[in-house]
């Protein structure tokens, strides 16, 4: 299972691993500070982690062109909420649930 994080701020990113293999430890998850959002289909991700603040978060939301679940996670938000069957909001709070919540799709 591949799974693309996106986000700028470098320190968090330990964090966003240690979140992320409490659910999926196997995977393969690549960070990236930023990204041509038009290699995304190319990299076929089955989930992308991606934080409110990057300029790829207005091309990825609400974007029909991408297969992968997608969190977009942010400081700003106050819980977590399901925006459509394949994307999320959440802070980072609540970004171990919603790993959870996409585990029973993705790996079925």
């Amino acid at each position: 299972m591949k799974i693309i994080v996106v986000d700028n701020y470098l320190p968090r990113r330990g964090e966003l691993e240690n979140l992320i293999r409490i659910v999926f430890e196997d995977a393969q998850i690549s960070f990236f500070e930023s990204i041509d959002v038009a290699t995304l289909p190319i990299l076929e991700p089955s989930l992308l982690v991606v934080h409110r603040n990057n300029p790829e978060y207005r091309s990825i939301v609400g974007s029909k062109d991408f297969k992968a679940y997608r969190i977009f996670f942010s400081g700003s938000y106050s819980g977590r909420f399901k925006k459509s069957e394949h994307e999320y909001h959440t802070n980072l709070k609540n970004l171990e649930k919603v790993l959870k919540e996409i585990e029973v799709h993705i790996l079925s």
